[in-house]
């Protein structure tokens, strides 16, 4: 047996119609503010405003969210490990839903409420009274990648062999992997022309295709994280010596850089997009390091090494460590804490589970990978000493060097349809009383409760339990390892275990030991040699089918029926299915923050027409959140109206001016005498250059001259114009206006939380107002023009 010299861990979104509206908000997690004057963290939202007169007075320009977002990039990645056919089935029958919701968007009042009648199709009208929830979406790229990386550079673990489709699909796009698939690059586009049902066959076929054969080692996380974000994606894995003295090739280095992957990377994420990535799993993450002696924990018996004692009561302690390593500085002495014999072999089901503890090497990527890959500019690729080594994250660049605007980062969402039952997750009466936001559907069907809705509601404290001390050492590459862990779920259904559980679900009247409406009942995991070979359940949901009889069983055996496996009612019958808590996977939707999206894999029926049959609930959760940044969107601060009004029986205005920048490329037959615009103002266009360069989108050394920009003001409604625009669902008019509880018609804000109930809204033809490509800003007055410090709104 190997011995283990040096393991560390690695660190590592043509007939003109009636006006269309929008409204459009500001972040304000890490919102850029150019403060041109003292470096004051206020802005035109933190406080009231005056009059706004920019070459006399004082001024601040905050970015306004990306807000002419027309195109949309869904990946999906998809479990393909055994026992997910039967859940990549209820996905297929929820594609329809997703994909007619995005082309052809409900009509709706001001308060949400569905019109009586729906559009057929995307280019016909509301009834009167009613708007779109949002624009058709006639620009969306759909993908699909596997969960299988392969075996982590191994080599000789049976069903995970090395670049080979499915049990190596390499973060590759399924329709490059698998043959017969629609699609150019590898991924299905829309554009808004031709048979949508095509559309909805055509990706249906790609996540059917993604199977049930690819590896058991499922790199859920790590292979969105290497199609989308890895800036040096590994062509191969390739066993070599660790040094001198290695004689057996027992490391394993990274070979090359898949250039194909880049390739399809770069014809399906556009820059401007708003991305959305949709995982669906009912297995934990396992996502193995790859590099160095990581591999062990896919081939060699590394769990059979002993760890430390340590590890037993502190797994994240720098003295728990494998027995195979050496005496390390500072802790108990070897002799005394690897007494013992080893703790035993594992079931490959059993790896990814609980390393540190079992072992004294967490093998895995830690969790903050994956956050900060879908957040941050630049991603860590790994460490000098305790010093980070970054580069640029391709989710925020123009990979085709087109000159387009990047994106945002509130238009990066994060979805997970995975293992939790569905009720830590439902928005129920209670919910409603301890948050007015979080009320249940009227109708009666599943509604999920939205991610900052988990978090006011204390429900992750039940899923994940409370937050692992540390993280704060000072050496980036140690605290890397602890953020974002958890221990102890409240929801003795959400602890990771092969072993059985007790304790009562805090929602529901469920308990363990013994049956139970969420997973059954904890059963007996254990081989006949006695050893454990398999985790408990979270949930467990009816099946229509039997899936044995297409050769994918839980129930193969007689001991599957002497253990009281819950799934079973005999030898090759099968009428359930189940899910395990997805505890990395649902700690990194609860790192990224309110652009998560979380769903269980275990459906609340599977009764054809229900409301809520299958994914269906999961499918309207994603909509619902994807929508705001599609359209309704609220401010978080209210804006002062003038007070200096000159005619009192018209509306007031606010003092401020939004400005939209175009790019150079985008600027064709624009100019700033269109409908409802003015030529901008000198200071402002100044300090909306400086944060262009500020943001890395012009100047500075990004290659491009923001002087090549077109700087137009979009003009703010006035008199009878401003009231229609105030008090109308769908005004005739061009140009924009403040609405808050102060003035304006309350069903225009009935939809934004209660305590952010202003918003922006812009009329005038839906592709030129703001301008599509367009980064767009809010001047208000409150600072010198001299000073451009940079300071940002936290």
């Amino acid at each position: 047996m190997s011995t283990l010299p040096n393991v560390e861990n690695t660190a590592s979104s043509p007939r003109r119609r009636r006006p269309f509206g929008r409204f459009l908000r500001m972040g304000l997690g890490g919102l850029a503010l150019i403060g041109l004057g003292s470096a004051s963290t206020a802005g035109c939202l933190d406080r009231p405003v005056s009059p706004l007169n920019p070459n006399t007075s004082n001024l601040f320009v905050d970015q306004i969210t990306q807000t002419a977002v027309d195109k949309i990039d869904l990946l999906f990645m998809i479990d393909n490990s055994a026992s997910m056919a039967d859940k990549q089935a209820v996905l297929r029958d929820a594609v329809p839903d997703l994909v007619n919701r995005l082309v052809n968007p409900f009509c709706v009042d001001g308060a949400g409420a569905l019109a009586p009648t729906q559009p057929t199709a995307p280019d016909a009208d509301c009834p009167s009274g009613f708007e779109r929830e949002f624009r058709p979406i006639k620009d969306f790229h759909l993908g699909v990648i596997s969960s299988s990386l392969g075996d982590a550079g191994a080599g000789s673990v049976s069903g995970c062999a090395a670049n080979t489709p499915p049990e190596d699909d390499q973060g590759h796009l399924m329709g490059t992997q698998r043959p017969g698939l629609a699609g150019d690059n590898g991924f299905l586009s829309w554009g808004g022309v031709g048979d949508s049902g095509q559309l909805i066959n055509d990706f249906q076929a790609h996540v059917s295709a993604t199977g049930e054969s690819g590896c058991g080692y499922e790199a859920s996380l790590e292979s969105w994280y290497r199609f989308l974000v890895d800036p040096d994606p590994p062509a191969s894995l390739q066993r070599q010596p660790c040094n001198a003295s290695d004689t057996g090739n027992a490391c394993v280095g990274k070979v090359g850089t898949d250039d194909a992957l880049i390739a399809q990377r770069a014809e399906f994420l556009r820059p401007d997009s708003l991305l959305a990535v949709i995982m669906l799993t009912d297995e934990n993450d396992c996502s193995i390091q790859q590099g160095g002696q990581f591999w062990f924990a896919a081939d060699v018996d590394a769990f059979g090494y002993r760890p430390t004692a340590t590890c037993e009561t502190d797994p994240n302690s720098n003295c728990c460590y494998s027995c195979a390593q050496g005496q390390r500085d500072g802790c108990p002495a070897k002799a005394d804490e690897c007494k013992g014999p080893p703790l035993g072999g594992d079931s490959p089901n059993l790896r990814c589970w609980d390393q540190k503890r079992r072992s004294g090497i967490d093998f895995l990527y830690p969790v903050d990978r994956y956050v900060e890959g879908l957040s941050k500019i630049q991603v860590t690729v790994g460490y000098n000493g305790c010093d980070p080594v970054k580069k640029d994250n391709p989710i925020y660049k123009d990979l085709k060097s087109e000159g387009r605007p990047t994106r945002d980062a509130s238009l990066v969402f994060f979805a997970g349809i995975v293992g939790v039952p569905w009720q830590d997750l439902e928005a129920t009466q209670e919910t409603c009383n301890d948050d007015p936001e979080a009320c249940p559907n009227a109708d009666g069907s599943l509604k999920y409760l939205t991610a900052p809705q988990l978090r006011s509601l204390n429900r992750w404290e039940a899923i994940l339990g409370t937050p692992v001390a540390g993280g704060d050492s000072g050496c980036e590459a140690e605290d890397v390892k602890v953020r974002h862990q958890f221990k102890n779920p409240t929801d003795p259904f959400m602890q990771e275990t092969a072993f059985a559980r007790s304790g009562t679900n805090p929602f529901v009247n469920e308990s363990l030991p013994g049956a139970n409406g969420l997973n059954g009942n904890d059963y007996d995991t254990s081989n006949a040699s006695g050893e454990a070979t398999d985790l408990q359940y979270a949930c467990i949901f009816d099946l229509t089918e039997n899936p044995c009889d297409s050769g994918a069983c839980d129930c193969e055996s007689q001991r599957d029926i002497d253990v009281n496996k819950p799934l079973c009612t005999g030898v090759g019958q099968q009428n359930k299915a189940k899910g395990y808590p997805g505890t990395r996977l649902l700690s990194a939707l609860e790192g990224y923050g309110d652009n998560s999206i979380i769903a269980s894999i275990c459906p609340k029926t599977l009764a054809n027409g229900a409301a809520d049959y299958g994914y269906r609930p999961a499918v309207t959760a994603i909509i619902d959140r994807l929508k705001e940044a599609l359209n309704e969107k609220c401010l978080p601060r209210k804006l002062q109206p003038d007070s200096e009004n000159p005619d009192p029986n018209l509306a007031a205005q606010v003092p401020c001016k939004i400005i939209e920048s175009v790019p150079p490329e985008q600027k064709e037959n624009l100019n700033c005498a269109r409908a409802g615009r003015a030529d901008a103002d000198d200071a402002v266009i100044k300090a909306v250059k400086a944060e262009l360069t500020r943001t890395g989108v012009c100047g500075g050394d990004t290659g491009r001259t923001c002087d090549d920009y077109l700087y137009c003001e979009i003009l703010q409604l006035t008199g009878n114009d401003l009231n229609l625009c105030l008090n109308e669902v769908a005004p005739a008019v061009t140009g924009w206006c403040y609405v808050d509880e102060a003035q304006g018609n309350p069903d225009l804000i009935a939809r934004c939380p209660a305590s952010q109930r202003q918003v922006l809204r812009f009329f005038g033809d839906q592709a030129e107002t703001p301008a599509r490509g367009a980064t767009t800003f809010i001047a208000c007055k409150g600072a010198s023009l001299e000073d451009t410090t940079v300071t940002a709104l936290k």
